[in-house]
């Protein structure tokens, strides 16, 4: 009895078991149909937002183990604009599975569309290699080999892009299969096809942003800046303006994205055809609305680039790289900016002759090393060796003077993305401290300068070296350039000059004009010097007018400094020869007012990189400012790449991990 009753006790124990256990299946089954049914509506009413918390929870809720259904949500991602959510369960898949070849192509699809392409290419290689691949993961393996080599290797992406063409015109008639097969024949060399079938699709699918952008996208590859801009100007002019998109069903953030590329690729069409300040306009529009983008910063450090604004470049290429971190031409580019822009230490040392027989021999050592985010640290340290005759002195006499003087400042500048800066400067003059601060506005039409200091070091008398010259002053400059070759920039300034231990011993008004056009390139021009050669006509003008002197005990001036007013004219010769040499020339004259007299003055300067890294120059002058003298110099320039503490806290990610930021 007790035997059965043991036996009859167990088989019950048992049944509960197994029925307990089924109900929970049961009961786990239903959830996830719940969860189905939920997504499958919020995908009717196209809530992507929600759709992405909620398979964002699910995922995280999913055993490892449990790949199909992983697998499931991940494609609910794909179907739903979730990308970040799809390559989460993707990675759980292949991390118990890493041999599942749908979510290794769907990853590296993934990847792709968020330009790592460094991880992307090892799973859509892999994938194609053992599957044979399908047109789009061989479409993506080609413009992935294709955009990491800038388009100078094509033969590495050639087959697969052959393959996807063949394999697109195999499937024929679907609407993305024929999307690629337009993109493929551009890349292939066949354009006139690759236009025909892009026109068609835009018949049959006029509602679909896409192929309307990507059409224009390779008419602008294919320089056809015009053709671009035609088919972008089917689309909105005013795109913020909220519903401009309206039509084209778009969820919040992909109208986001499609907004800034629009906006890229018209604003890549008028730098193309070098309309900048419509360019200038529209990028600043761009970054009002959308100030972090990176694919608008990778934008703006070519813009900048193109008018050697090399700070505002690295500024943008830093936001950029902190998104695409994998993109081995921003990276490229970011070294090759740096290493010539970038971190530097230069010694200029020369003679200087001067009016009776003055002579300086000044060494001058400059310094500057970049920080973070735009942020950077400098130094200038000057000695000036001056023999110097007839020095009127503060107290009335007239001395020869012998003598060191060292002069010392620091600064802090930031550069911001939309090419401002800002500066703070410490100077120090064998122990007379003094501070500087200047901020400078970039705008649609040039730039302006607002700077001011107090007691800067100022040795552009024979007595300002002497007695220790200082000068207070406020400036604000205006720079205009009415065209891509005339550039007029204007000053006006408020000055107050000192000697040791004096403050303000005299001070003026200052103007300042500096007009400068490059005549056009002639074809023999550029036969014989090349296409870098450049010629331009300048003139400057320089006006200043001292209304106040404080005197010495004799009744006599202490600071014996004489109005200025000049025009100068020359013409400018600049030209690269060779990647390691480079030139600038300069001949005219200067015409002083004031004495009614005009002088000869010229420039040269002879560049040379010894290695990437050094850079060796020649100088030679003849000036007419204050005094009039003759310069020579030497310089050397060592330029190097820092780690910076960016680099330090830069995340590093393992190939095929995908990171969720927002491209």
């Amino acid at each position: 009895m007790n035997s059965l009753f043991k036996r009859y006790s167990l088989f019950i124990i048992a049944t509960v078991l197994l029925f307990a256990q089924t109900l929970s299946v049961s009961a786990e089954s239903l959830r996830e149909r719940k969860i189905d049914i939920y997504i499958q509506a919020l995908s009717q009413k196209k809530d992507y937002e929600k759709i992405r918390k909620v398979l964002s929870t699910e995922i995280e809720k999913t055993s490892e183990n449990d790949s199909q259904r992983l697998m499931k949500l991940a494609q609910y991602g794909m179907e739903n604009n979730a990308p970040d959510a799809a390559a989460e369960a993707y990675n759980k898949v292949l991390a118990i599975n890493s041999g599942n070849m749908t979510a290794k192509r769907n990853l590296g699809t993934l990847l792709f569309a968020k330009r790592r392409y460094t991880p992307a290419l090892e799973l859509l290689n892999d994938y194609n290699v053992r599957t044979g691949g399908d047109y789009i993961s061989n479409f993506e393996q080609g413009e992935i080999l294709y955009t990491l080599n800038r388009g100078k290797q094509k033969n590495a992406a050639t087959p697969y892009y052959q393959k996807a063409l063949e394999e697109a015109q195999f499937l024929g008639g679907g609407k993305d299969s024929e999307f690629i097969r337009a993109k493929s024949m551009f890349r292939l060399g066949q354009k006139e096809e690759g236009r025909a079938l892009f026109a068609e699709l835009e018949k049959r699918y006029p509602d679909d942003i896409f192929i309307t952008t990507d059409y224009a996208g390779a008419l602008y590859e294919d320089k056809m800046y015009d053709e671009a801009a035609a088919i972008l100007a089917k689309l909105p002019e005013d795109l913020y303006e909220t519903g401009a998109l309206k039509k084209y069903n778009l969820d919040p953030e992909q109208e986001d994205d499609v907004i800034v590329y629009i906006t890229l690729m018209r604003i890549a069409c008028k730098v193309a055809n070098k309309e900048y300040f419509a360019a200038d306009k529209m990028f600043r529009e761009l970054q009002a609305h959308y100030p972090d983008n990176p694919s608008a910063a990778v934008a703006r450090s070519t813009y900048y680039a193109s008018f050697s604004n090399w700070r505002a470049q690295l500024a943008n290429l830093d936001k950029a790289l902190e998104y695409y971190k994998e993109d081995t031409d921003l990276q490229e580019e970011q070294q090759r900016v740096l290493r010539e822009h970038g971190s530097f230490v230069e010694n200029q040392s020369g003679l200087k002759l001067g009016d009776s027989g003055n002579r300086e021999f000044i060494i001058d050592t400059r310094s500057e090393v970049r920080l973070i985010d735009g942020l950077r640290i400098g130094s200038a340290y000057t000695i000036d060796f001056a023999k110097l005759s007839d020095v009127p002195f503060r107290d009335g006499d007239v001395e020869n003077y012998t003598g060191i003087r060292k002069k010392a400042e620091v600064y802090l500048q930031q550069d911001f993305m939309n090419g401002d800066s800002a500066r703070v400067t410490y100077y120090d003059q064998e122990g007379i401290p003094g501070v500087g601060g200047s901020y400078k506005l970039l705008d649609y039409w040039g730039d302006t300068t607002l700077e001011g200091a107090f007691r800067s070091p100022y040795w552009d008398l024979p007595q300002a070296i002497a007695e220790k010259g200082s000068k207070s002053y406020i400036e604000l400059e205006r720079a205009l350039k009415p065209t891509e070759d005339l550039t007029i920039t204007g000053k006006g300034s408020l000055n107050s000059y000192g000697l040791e231990h004096d403050d303000d011993l005299t001070h003026s008004m200052g103007l300042g004009a500096l007009t400068s056009y490059n005549l056009p390139q002639l074809a023999m021009q550029k036969r014989l010097l090349g296409d870098e050669a450049r010629f331009s006509l300048n003139h400057e003008y320089t006006y200043e007018t001292f209304n106040y002197y404080k005197d010495n005990s004799e009744g006599e001036p202490m600071y014996n400094m004489n109005d200025l007013h000049l025009h100068s004219f020359y013409l400018a010769f600049t030209n690269q020869f060779t990647p390691s040499f480079r030139t600038y020339l300069s001949g005219g004259c200067t015409y002083d007012v004031i004495a009614n007299t005009g002088r000869p003055i010229y420039g040269v300067t002879l560049s040379y990189l010894l290695t990437p890294e050094i850079e060796l120059t020649a100088t030679a002058n003849h000036v007419i400012s204050t005094t009039r003298y003759f310069y020579a110099g030497f310089g050397v320039k060592y330029s190097f790449t820092p780690y910076t503490l960016a680099d330090f806290i830069q995340t590093r990610r393992a190939p095929g991990e995908y990171t969720s930021s927002k491209p």
